[in-house]
């Protein structure tokens, strides 16, 4: 989740006039000027037509009446870059279509349905879990090549010309996710 309620503060400016008044500035309106900047320089952006299968920046909500995710707004990489994290997650979720219950920017894959809809598939999430599975399948190559270290395995190793069961495969990239494929036939 990207959205934190900004603080409620005003900050007065004194202008410095020979008069009495004085200058009220929120951060509310502070937060508002920077979306008005993100929305005027990203214009283009929003206007032109999404296309089918392509890769975006942006916000997404689930519609359980259609039990469908459909895009919200999005960004272009440029903008995604020029502004932090906090500014572009709060531009978007204000400008969305519609109001996400959890909202977070992610990597979005555009899929545009039979009603012309955008739905969308999220890339973060298949990211985050490759990044998971990878890390726990680098844990044991490494706990492996440790123990083909260990003078025992070196000394089996020259006399039989390979490891013993469990040290002679090493796991790789390939097929870590497989563990994920029943998951998905059963659904």
């Amino acid at each position: 989740m990207c959205m934190q309620q900004p603080n409620r503060r005003s900050i007065v400016i004194d202008i410095g006039t020979d008069s009495d008044s004085e200058f009220y500035y929120s951060d509310e309106e502070q937060l508002d000027s920077d979306f008005e900047d993100i929305f005027e320089q990203d214009q283009d952006h929003l206007d032109i037509d999404k296309e089918n299968g392509y890769y975006y920046i942006g916000m997404h909500a689930y519609i359980p009446s259609r039990r469908t995710m459909l895009i919200t707004n999005s960004v272009s990489v440029s903008t995604f870059y020029k502004y932090s994290y906090e500014r572009i997650c709060g531009y978007l979720y204000r400008y969305s279509v519609i109001r996400a219950d959890n909202p977070s920017v992610d990597i979005i894959k555009l899929s545009v349905l039979p009603d012309e809809s955008y739905s969308v598939i999220l890339k973060t999430h298949w990211l985050r879990i490759v990044q998971r599975t990878w890390k726990k399948v680098y844990q044991e190559r490494q706990k492996i090549l440790i123990n083909r270290g260990n003078v025992s395995e070196q000394r089996y190793f020259e006399i039989h010309g390979q490891y013993r069961k469990g040290m002679n495969v090493l796991p790789t990239i390939h097929g870590m996710l497989l563990s994920y494929n029943s998951f998905i036939e059963t659904q």
